[in-house]
C-alpha cells in the first residue's frame, strides 16, 4: 500500500485502536479474507471486526481491521498491538468506505448489526460478497450465531 494511501486511513485507524487498546488476555486467530461487490474487488476499504464483549470481562476487547488491496484482499490486525488476527469468538463485522474513496457500496454494509462472523482458533478465511442491493445479500444477520 502506498504512504499517500496509508496517511488517508490514519484517523479511522487511530480511532479503531483507541477503541480496543485497554483490553485483558484473550484468544486470537490469523483472519483474511476477499471483498467484493457483484463480483468486482473493492479496493481500499476497511473490513472492521468488533468481538462481542463476554458478561464478564470488564475491558474492552480490541476490535480489528484491515483494508484491502486491489484485489479486495485483507488480512485483520488488532488494535491496540498491531498484531495480526482478530479475538476467537463472535465478531460484528463492518465495511467502511473511507472518506475519499470512490467505491459505490451501500451505507448499509457499514452500520451496527451488518454481518456477524465467528472466528475460530486457527486459521480464517471471512469472504464478504457485497451486493448493490443489501436486502438480497446472503451475508445479510439481524442476530449474532447463537442468539
Amino acid at each position: 500500500m502506498k504512504p499517500k494511501m496509508l496517511l488517508k486511513y490514519l484517523p479511522l485507524c487511530a480511532l479503531v485502536a483507541f477503541a480496543g487498546c485497554s483490553a485483558e488476555r484473550f484468544p486470537t486467530a490469523e483472519l483474511t479474507g476477499r471483498v467484493t461487490i457483484e463480483g468486482k474487488p473493492l479496493e481500499g476499504v476497511v473490513v472492521q471486526f468488533e468481538p462481542r464483549q463476554p458478561p464478564n470481562v470488564k475491558k474492552a476487547l480490541p476490535a480489528a481491521f484491515g483494508i484491502t488491496d486491489a484485489d479486495g484482499r485483507y488480512r485483520a490486525f488488532r488494535t491496540g498491538n498491531k498484531k495480526f488476527g482478530a479475538v476467537v469468538g463472535v465478531n460484528q463485522v463492518r465495511v467502511v468506505v473511507p472518506e475519499g474513496n470512490t467505491a459505490k457500496v451501500h451505507p448499509r454494509y457499514g452500520q451496527d448489526r451488518a454481518f456477524w462472523a465467528e472466528v475460530a482458533p486457527g486459521d480464517n478465511v471471512f469472504d464478504l460478497e457485497l451486493v448493490n442491493d443489501p436486502t438480497a445479500s446472503r451475508l445479510r444477520s439481524n442476530e449474532p450465531p447463537g442468539e
